[in-house]
Parts: C-alpha cells; sequence; structure tokens
C-alpha cells in the first residue's frame, strides 16, 4: 500500500471511530462456550479466564487460585443437574452482574456448602447474582458460600437454603470476612444461628446489605439479617424479612434484625412484616446480648410487639418510618441512605417507604 492510500486509510478509521461507526475489538470480552477449559483468557488481572458456560465454572474449581470474569448469565440446571460446591476459592471472580440460575445441591450431612464451599481470606468475589438457589447441607451452609474468610460485594441470592447450623441466605459463617453491598431475597431454614445473610458473623464485617421477603426460620439464634453477631460488626443495613423461631423469651434468643449480639450494631433497622411474634420472634430487634454495642438502630412497630431490652434501639411507628428525620446517625448527604419513591421491597402497604440504601436506587424497581 502507498503512503497515500494508508494515510487515506487512517484518516478514515479515526473519522469512524470518533463517529462511533467502528468500535475496536477487545478480545477479553469474547467468551467462546464451546472452548475448553475456559472461554478464553489467561487466568491474570489483566486478561482473566473467561466463564460463559456451565462447563467453565464447574472448572473453577481445578484452578481456584485464578482471577475469572463472567460475560453472560449460566444456567447449572437445577435438580436434574446437581452442582458440585467449588472448594477453598483464593482468587478472584467477577460476575459482571450477570445471573447464575438454579443451582441446585442436596446432601444434608455435607459441611461448607454454597455456590462456593469457602472464599478464602484475600480472595473475592463480586457482582454476583444468583437466582432460583436450592441449596441444602449440615452446616456452615449459605447460597453464595458456606464460609466467608475473604470478600464478597455486589451480590445476591435468592431461593432456598436449607441447613442445620450456621445457615445464611448469602453466607453460612462469616470468619473475618466482608459482606458489603450485597443483598438476599432466599428464604433460610435452620435449626441454631439462621440468619437472613448470614448464620454466625464471627469478627467479620457486614456493611450496606439488606434480606428481604424471605423467611428466615429456626428454633434459637435466628436473626432476619444475622442469626448470631459473634463480635462482628453490622452498620447501615436491614432487613425486613419475616422471623420465625421457637417462642422462648430466656433461651431461644430470636429477633427481628439479629438473634444474639456479642459486636456491633450500628444505624441498621428491621421492619418485619408487622404481626405480633410472627410465629415467635422474641424480639423485634435483637433477641439477646452479650457484651457489644448498638447504636442508632430502629424498628418498626405495628402495636403489640415486644420491647427491646438494650439501649440503642428505637421504635418507629408508619409514618416515622417513611420520614427520613426519624433515622438519627444515618447518612443521607454522602449518601449512604435515600428515601425512595417506589420499592417494590416495601414490607407493609405500598405507600410505607422506609429509606433504602444509595445503591439500590434505579434498580430492581426502587426509585430514589
Amino acid at each position: 500500500m502507498t503512503r497515500t492510500k494508508f494515510g487515506v486509510v487512517l484518516f478514515v478509521l479515526s473519522i469512524s471511530l470518533l463517529s462511533g461507526c467502528i468500535v475496536p475489538p477487545s478480545p477479553a470480552s469474547v467468551c467462546v462456550p464451546t472452548a475448553t477449559p475456559f472461554g478464553g483468557g489467561t487466568g491474570t488481572s489483566s486478561d482473566p479466564y473467561l466463564v460463559c458456560d456451565r462447563s467453565h465454572l464447574d472448572q473453577v474449581r481445578n484452578q481456584p487460585n485464578m482471577i475469572y470474569l463472567q460475560t453472560v448469565s449460566i444456567s447449572l440446571g437445577g435438580s436434574g443437574n446437581p452442582f458440585n460446591p467449588i472448594a477453598n476459592f483464593g482468587g478472584q471472580y467477577d460476575g459482571s452482574g450477570f445471573q447464575i440460575q438454579d443451582f441446585y445441591y442436596n446432601n444434608s450431612s455435607d459441611t461448607y456448602v454454597g455456590l462456593f464451599k469457602q472464599i478464602l481470606s484475600g480472595a473475592m468475589v463480586s457482582n454476583v447474582s444468583m437466582t432460583n438457589a436450592n441449596v441444602t447441607g449440615y452446616q456452615y451452609v449459605g447460597a453464595l458460600a458456606g464460609e466467608l474468610d475473604g470478600t464478597a460485594a455486589n451480590c445476591t441470592t435468592d431461593g432456598v437454603v436449607n441447613g442445620t447450623y450456621r445457615v445464611g441466605g448469602l453466607a453460612g459463617w462469616l470468619v473475618a470476612g466482608h459482606l458489603s453491598q450485597s443483598s438476599t431475597t432466599a428464604t433460610a431454614n435452620g435449626y441454631d444461628m439462621v440468619g437472613g445473610l448470614a448464620g454466625d458473623n464471627y469478627y467479620g464485617t457486614i456493611q450496606e446489605c439488606f434480606s428481604a421477603t424471605g423467611s428466615i426460620t429456626g428454633q434459637t439464634r435466628v436473626g432476619g439479617a444475622v442469626g448470631v453477631n459473634s463480635y462482628g460488626s453490622v452498620a447501615n443495613s436491614y432487613t425486613t424479612s419475616q422471623v420465625h423461631g421457637a417462642y422462648n423469651y430466656a433461651t431461644n434468643q430470636v429477633g427481628g434484625f439479629i438473634g444474639l449480639n456479642m459486636g456491633t450494631i450500628a444505624t441498621s433497622y428491621s421492619a418485619t412484616n408487622g404481626l405480633p411474634y410472627m410465629g415467635a420472634l422474641t424480639w423485634v430487634f435483637v433477641g439477646a446480648t452479650s457484651g457489644g454495642s448498638i447504636a442508632n438502630c430502629y424498628y418498626y412497630d405495628a402495636g403489640g410487639l415486644p420491647a427491646p431490652v438494650v439501649a440503642g434501639v428505637t421504635s418507629l411507628t408508619n409514618a416515622q418510618m417513611q420520614t427520613q428525620g426519624s433515622f438519627t446517625g444515618y447518612d443521607f448527604t454522602t449518601p449512604l441512605w435515600k428515601m425512595p419513591t417506589v420499592n417494590p421491597l416495601a414490607p407493609f402497604s405500598p405507600q410505607q417507604l422506609a429509606p433504602v440504601l444509595n445503591w439500590q436506587c434505579s434498580s430492581n424497581g426502587v426509585s430514589c
């Protein structure tokens, strides 16, 4: 090609790029479903392994310390095609907001059960959206992770989680792990240490998370957000889940937000379905405390519900729940919180719109 023709080509390409007619290809974003073991990439931060098929996700267990990027929604097949949990994940998995659908695993004697058995310290799972999960195990059971020692951010779960001990809609057991800007609408069923977000928060941190609509059921140490807050921290979070537990004020430690608190809770609220006791709800916010601290926390009082026995928790009426000024200490400036105008997950009548987290706005039908 002559220099003149080459110059003309460059000029045309430049104009085309500026006008948006031609978009340079990005090889790293092209995932080939039929490729093995992954759809592309080399597993590095600049060139992650690409996941666009069940078989690719299944291969993660063989290289658990690498970096992954999911590029499409994936169905795992449900009860007709059980998916074994991925053990000892120490890498990074970015779901890109795509769904992982129909995760099914059923072994009532198994421990560390979830899409990931363990998310190790230093590992990160982000932007994963699990829908229609159906998970059954014995102990340390969650839709996303049985045990979370690392970080889970911007993750959502939906479905049913069954177990006996340490059962959570997102994670069964947080062990100095970090859960942020994540949510669940899953139903969680267990016996002891059952929570919407996590069964047991052991020295972990939960920030800007919520559990909604699902039913949280157990016998003892049951909470809409966390079953037991074991020296962990929960802040800027809320629950609208229905909570059911054994009816015994003295020993069963069942609460609308947390069953047993031994850590710190701040700027959080519980808004249950508003029915007295809800099938044996011991207290509307926290079932029992053993040390720890609670500050600027609230619960919706529909009338006839047991009053809190600890400082730092205030009841609010229907009207107060819809008023920004009722929530002392909440950050509506940065903001972390906003008052919604539309919220499909509103726990009461359509006009009852309690605060939502800022990251929820403009997603899942929520408007602020």
